[in-house]
């Protein structure tokens, strides 16, 4: 969401053609992920990174809405960043070539007519990504952007108009900073980053030492880290004498260990280890079912998964909207904001502390 200084240009498009009506991934020359009339280019890597995070990002909303009913879309007058944290808004993509920069069509503009066979007749390239029009809507698009840059050009003449510092633009700092750590990978909400140093087991003295686990399993554990591919939390007891203990994740954690983590992914419940008997037999009998079905259907995660939606309630941002919104203190000195200043006056400065 924006903060509109001046509208530059606004038309009214006839409706979109029947066949912009679909969403449909092409793995052509490359992969193309159609939606509507847009087309979005991506090589291979570029792909699974985008995939993943909407991934983590489906369970972070899904996981939000679960414990938050009564949300309604359109009632947040800023970004509530739910899905991934604030690191997912600041971290750099990976798997192009450079941060800014893409495998396809990298520094491409240009506008295209299309042979008479084309239903799209206009196609606009920006980078990679195009926008696909008949000739009827691409003139009224065409004749939008010419009267959008007049009246730039004159706004600019009499006006002065430079950028702020915006928090988005620490980004690099961000990235500089924690390129390889592991605290700031966060696969999804209501999961924490534990030591394993601080991580016991109640069936081995020492995991590492005392267990020969399925080598097999490992590698394919530590095959998905070193990928950065997501997997499920192991889940851990409440911090018992300074440690909590493994009540499922017992390969996640010797995986980890081996790839000399410093850090995993848990799910901190709120019970001590013999309350747990009954969660441990399920999550055996999950198991059993999945490698008997050969992880045809991934029963075991979904529950881990399901189980990380429960034990997390709390959001941050949410929470900070929400205690601001029923505030009467708040209220007031809104209104009387609102009275002096005016609404545009007191958006921009909702806008410009929430984005600190």
């Amino acid at each position: 969401m924006g903060s509109i200084k001046k509208l530059l240009a606004e038309k009214s498009l006839p409706n979109r053609e029947r066949h912009n009506s679909r969403i449909f991934v092409d793995l052509a020359e490359n992969i193309h992920i159609h939606h509507r009339e847009y087309r979005f280019v991506y090589n291979l890597d570029e792909f699974f990174e985008f995939l993943n995070v909407l991934k983590e990002s489906e369970l972070d909303i899904r996981n939000y809405l679960s414990n938050n009913i009564n949300y309604k879309e359109q009632s947040y007058p800023t970004t509530l960043m739910i899905a991934g944290g604030r690191s997912r808004q600041l971290k750099f993509i990976k798997n192009s070539p450079e941060p800014n920069k893409s495998y396809y069509m990298d520094t491409n503009l240009k506008v295209e007519l299309q042979e008479e066979f084309v239903t799209d007749e206009v196609h606009i390239h920006y980078r990679d990504f195009r926008l696909a029009m008949d000739r009827e809507r691409f003139k009224i698009f065409a004749n939008c952007i010419s009267e959008a840059n007049l009246n730039l050009t004159n706004f600019e003449s009499k006006n002065s108009y430079v950028r702020k510092t915006h928090n988005d633009r620490i980004i690099k700092d961000f990235n500089i900073n924690n390129k390889d750590s592991d605290e700031d990978k966060v696969p999804f909400s209501g999961v924490k980053k534990i030591p394993l140093s601080l991580i016991k087991s109640n069936i081995h003295n020492d995991i590492i030492n005392d267990w020969s686990p399925n080598l097999k399993f490992i590698n394919k554990i530590k095959f998905s880290i070193q990928n950065n591919e997501s997997i499920p939390p192991i889940i851990l007891t409440k911090k018992i004498n300074g440690n909590f203990i493994i009540i499922d994740g017992h390969h996640r954690y010797y995986a980890h260990f081996v790839l000399d983590k410093s850090h995993i992914d848990s799910i901190i419940t709120d019970l001590e280890y013999q309350d747990t008997k009954h969660l441990r037999d399920a999550i055996v009998s999950l198991s059993k079912f999945d490698i008997h079905t050969n992880f045809n259907y991934f029963l075991s995660d979904f529950m881990k998964s399901f189980l990380g939606f429960k034990l997390n309630k709390f959001y941050k941002d949410d929470y900070s909207l929400k205690i601001k919104k029923n505030s009467y203190a708040y209220r007031f000195l809104r209104s009387i904001k609102y009275f002096i200043f005016g609404k545009e006056k007191i958006f921009k400065n909702f806008f410009e502390k929430h984005n600190k």
